[in-house]
C-alpha cells in the first residue's frame, strides 16, 4: 500500500517566528540608525549657529567701543553684544540651541551642560578644561580676542576667534 502525503500549503509556526524575529531585528537596527542620525544632525545644526555666532562676537568686541562686551547666551537680553545691561543695536541675537537638545544656560563648573567663557585666545585642539566668569582672562577682550563653550554630556564646542572646533562627535 502506497501512504498518501498531505502537502502542506503555507509556513509553519516556527517558520513563521523566524520570519517575525527577523523582521524585529532589522526594524530595531533601521529605527536606532535613523535615532543616531537626528541626534547627529542636531549636533551638526548647534555647531553651524554656534559657528555663525562668531563673526558678531568678534565684531562686537573689535568695535572699539568703551565697556561693550559679549552678554553670555541665557543673558534677558539676547545679544551677542551689550552695554551693560542692555543690548547693543546692530547684533543678533544667539542662536537658540535648545530646539537641538543644547543647554544655554551659563555654567561655571565644567561637570555641568551648559555655555562656559574659556580662556581667551585658546589654540588647543582638545576642549577647554579651564572656564570662568567673564572678563580677564575668560570670556573677550577689547582687542577682539573671545573663547565661549557649549558642553552637552561628552560633546564639546568652542569658539574662538580663530574659528570654532568640536570634541567628542
Amino acid at each position: 500500500m502506497k501512504k498518501n502525503k498531505a502537502h502542506y500549503k503555507g509556513l509553519t509556526l516556527i517558520e513563521l517566528l523566524l520570519v517575525i524575529c527577523i523582521i524585529g531585528i532589522l526594524t530595531s537596527i533601521i529605527l536606532s540608525s535613523i535615532v543616531y542620525s537626528r541626534q547627529k544632525s542636531r549636533d551638526l545644526s548647534t555647531f553651524s549657529s554656534m559657528r555663525s555666532a562668531a563673526g558678531p562676537a568678534f565684531a562686537c568686541l573689535n568695535s572699539n567701543l568703551t565697556g561693550v562686551e559679549l552678554a553670555s547666551m541665557d543673558s534677558s537680553i539676547g545679544s551677542i553684544c551689550k552695554y551693560g545691561m542692555n543690548k547693543v543695536d546692530g547684533y543678533p541675537n544667539w542662536p537658540d540651541i535648545s530646539k537641538n537638545g543644547w543647554s544655554n544656560q551659563y555654567q561655571t563648573n565644567i561637570d555641568s551642560d551648559g555655555f562656559f567663557w574659556c580662556p581667551v585666545k585658546y589654540t588647543l585642539s582638545n576642549h577647554p578644561t579651564s572656564v570662568g566668569s567673564y572678563g580677564g582672562t575668560y570670556g573677550g577682550s577689547a582687542d577682539g580676542s573671545f573663547c565661549y563653550m557649549l558642553k552637552n554630556g561628552d560633546r564639546y564646542m568652542w569658539c574662538t576667534e580663530n574659528g570654532c572646533r568640536k570634541e567628542g562627535f
